[in-house]
């Protein structure tokens, strides 16, 4: 319905899933279930599927590059369509109590009394 409306031409729509109350067990932290899809739409791209790791706070300066805004930001995130090879990719969880930060394989969990595992 919306490629018949006249803003489909200057909009990029995004469509982000949350992992909701599926995440649980008995990890400390199931990274496992933090399988987050999400799909952006906007004319004159070409579809691909980008299967690195990533993280929710990337969709916001990757939006900011797509609109071609020239601006610079104090995000956390990360412009995935402009982020070099060598760069390893990280993602943030919070689950519970617990937050998770996660680079490539590694991943470091922080307790809410500051204990590290």
């Amino acid at each position: 319905m919306a490629k018949k409306e006249r803003y489909y031409e200057n909009t990029i729509f995004i469509i982000v899933a949350d992992h909701n109350t599926r995440i649980f067990g008995d990890y400390l932290v199931p990274i496992h279930k933090f399988h987050i899809p999400a799909v952006i739409l906007r004319t004159n791209i070409t579809p691909s599927i980008y299967d690195k790791l990533c993280n929710q706070i990337d969709i916001a300066p990757t939006l900011l590059n797509m609109m071609s805004m020239d601006i610079e930001i104090s995000m956390p995130g990360w412009d995935l369509f402009h982020l070099p090879e060598a760069i390893p990719r990280r993602a943030i969880m919070y689950f519970y109590i617990v937050d998770a930060f996660r680079s490539g394989d590694d991943v470091v969990i922080l307790q809410s009394k500051g204990e590290t595992i």
